[in-house]
């Protein structure tokens, strides 16, 4: 199956201990240790290879896959790990890495697909977990997104709501269950946030006050200048940070969390 999906110019975050974008993404992976315990994982788009390295802490064995050479690259000269591999393969046709894993990990990845690939990407999916196996999905909430004015950037090009993401994966597993990750503020808010099914606290702020967007900005810099920089990383820097201690993941607060994570389970046929 040809590959058609839209990336970062670098294809995957950098390492930027000060980015709350980063953080949001390693403390999704260190959440994700405990469903890897022991476990033979896959992790699709794993980019530049920091997650991969995070779920091996746990894990039996994890595979990195990326299509993004000098991503990959730097997952292999950075991030190791005695029970780690990177491959370059495509996350849309994983019947040829002709394995089976315990657990498929895809974090943000489905916004860079085609939407007429997702079905195709759920297939591929299924057709690499083994039978009790499970697949960890995460992609933006676009409802949180819309409604809180924040600029979505060009290459997120296959946005859900957190409603539709789970009526799209009923259609493909019999067993799926819905995560929001969020982090708590202050306490009027938070109670405000339980109850918030519909997001109406975005709205209602933004006809107060004129709305601050968030900016997701492009990366603009040349490809080889990030991978000299990067490769001089220490991979301890990520090793179970304090920001995971601020960040919940609720099962009753998928609705209204900016951050949508689907465990999915017993594929259809």
């Amino acid at each position: 199956m040809e590959s058609h999906y839209t990336a970062y110019k670098e294809d995957s975050l950098h390492l930027n201990e000060k980015s709350p974008f980063f953080w949001d993404h390693v403390t999704r992976y260190w959440w994700a240790t405990k469903l890897t315990k022991d476990k033979i994982v896959l992790d699709c788009a794993c980019g530049k290879g920091y997650g991969t390295y995070i779920l091996a802490s746990s894990s039996k064995s994890v595979t990195g896959i990326d299509l993004n050479t000098i991503s990959i690259e730097i997952a292999q000269r950075v991030f190791k790990k005695d029970n780690l591999a990177y491959k370059i393969a495509d996350i849309l046709s994983l019947e040829k890495l002709q394995d089976k894993f315990d657990v498929i990990t895809a974090f943000e990845a489905i916004e860079h697909i085609h939407s007429d690939l997702n079905d195709g990407f759920i297939t591929s999916l299924k057709r690499a977990i083994s039978p009790s196996g499970k697949i960890i999905i995460s992609t933006p909430n676009h409802d949180v997104v819309l409604k809180s004015r924040s600029s979505i950037p060009s290459f997120h090009i296959n946005n859900f709501r957190s409603k539709e993401l789970r009526t799209f994966l009923l259609k493909h597993f019999d067993d799926v269950q819905m995560i929001g990750q969020f982090r708590p503020k202050g306490t009027l808010y938070n109670l405000l946030f339980k109850f918030d099914y519909f997001n109406l606290r975005h709205v209602i702020k933004n006809l107060s006050v004129l709305p601050s967007k968030i900016q997701l900005m492009e990366n603009s810099v040349k490809e080889d200048i990030i991978a000299n920089s990067e490769l001089k990383i220490n991979p301890a820097f990520i090793d179970c940070p304090l920001e995971f201690k601020r960040y919940h993941f609720s099962s009753s607060h998928w609705r209204q969390a900016g951050l949508t994570i689907a465990i999915c389970q017993n594929p259809k046929k």
